[in-house]
């Protein structure tokens, strides 16, 4: 079913980009200098805690509440230690550098965006730092989503981010003569809300919708809001499905900040099945409303018909309500 769609379509950076400026919030939604691509580890975040708690805005048992941020990539060729040095900043504060190995890399690309009079800035996330008592604090890690051929961002790829907690979202491909890639092949499409959903347009034609994700519709609006592009990755799957791979951080950080900083044994006796589940070990979320066996929280129920089992990494002892 068709939906009607809320204003153009726009598979790029609309004409009103925000400017990053290093006294607001180290917030995602800002247009980065630098390409979206796979994740680099950030080094020697041991040193930089109390600027990484600050930046996470607290913890639970699952990690740092806040994950995704915009980080500032710096040269420092005065460093005594490395000339080559590459210093990684959060909200104006040192959390890290990039390797040896890596930092080289990103010497071009910093200093073309120096000379456009631009900093290099880029989409980073936070690892680790969960509480589950006293005795078991993780540290905060660091990693850039840039890839390691680093390029000036264009805007060509996928915004919305895919990690962490993601979910595969499935729908019938609606246009039969719709120009998609055969599966395997990922390709960007365009989120658009619309009279009773969320519109899926790829090169400016309806393909499909997404219907009853209130939560994905509000995470589309405040992304174009900002004036930035809500495009994600897409693939079809070999049953001619069209999938879609999103993640909305507030919903699941309102949703971890219910369970608080316990041990997760706990928090999966306490809770009761919702018809959304999360996993701790891989980041993947999904809806199954079939109903979970009566002692599912047990670790050592390992079901293969159970809904709590992990579709990603098909783990049962590390996931819960959502």
């Amino acid at each position: 079913m068709a939906l009607a769609a809320e204003g153009q379509s726009a598979g790029g950076p609309t004409a009103r980009t925000p400017q990053f400026r290093e006294y607001e919030p180290a917030s995602w939604l800002h247009a980065p200098a630098v390409s979206i691509g796979a994740a680099v580890r950030v080094v020697g975040t041991s040193y930089h805690q109390n600027a990484l708690e600050i930046a996470a805005e607290g913890r639970n048992f699952a990690g740092a509440r806040r994950r995704l941020l915009t980080a500032v990539l710096v040269r420092e060729p005065d460093n005594p230690h490395d000339a080559n040095a590459v210093r990684v900043d959060v909200a104006s504060s040192p959390v890290g550098h990039l390797s040896r190995e890596d930092a080289p890399r990103f010497h071009a690309i910093i200093q073309r965006l120096a000379k456009a009079g631009l900093p290099a800035t880029c989409r980073a996330q936070l690892t680790g730092g969960w509480d589950q008592g006293p005795s078991d604090r993780g540290l905060i890690g660091v990693e850039i989503h840039t890839g390691r051929r680093p390029s000036r961002w264009t805007g060509s790829g996928a915004f919305l981010p895919e990690s962490p907690w993601h979910e595969e979202i499935a729908m019938a491909v609606e246009a039969a003569d719709n120009g998609l890639p055969s599966s395997p092949a990922r390709f960007v499409v365009t989120l658009q809300n619309a009279s009773s959903g969320i519109a899926i347009l790829h090169c400016e034609s309806f393909i499909g919708g997404i219907f009853r994700r209130p939560d994905l519709a509000a995470l589309v609006g405040r992304v174009r809001a900002a004036g930035l592009p809500a495009t994600a990755n897409a693939r079809v799957s070999t049953d001619g499905n069209l999938i879609i791979r999103v993640t909305d951080q507030d919903t699941v950080t309102a949703a971890l900040d219910r369970y608080g900083c316990r041990d997760l044994r706990s928090i999966r006796a306490s809770a009761q099945p919702t018809g959304r589940w999360l996993c701790k070990r891989c980041g993947r979320t999904w809806a199954d409303s079939r109903h979970p066996p009566r002692h599912w929280y047990d670790i050592t129920n390992d079901r293969s018909d159970s809904p709590h089992l992990c579709p990603g990494c098909w783990s049962h002892a590390f996931t819960f309500p959502l």
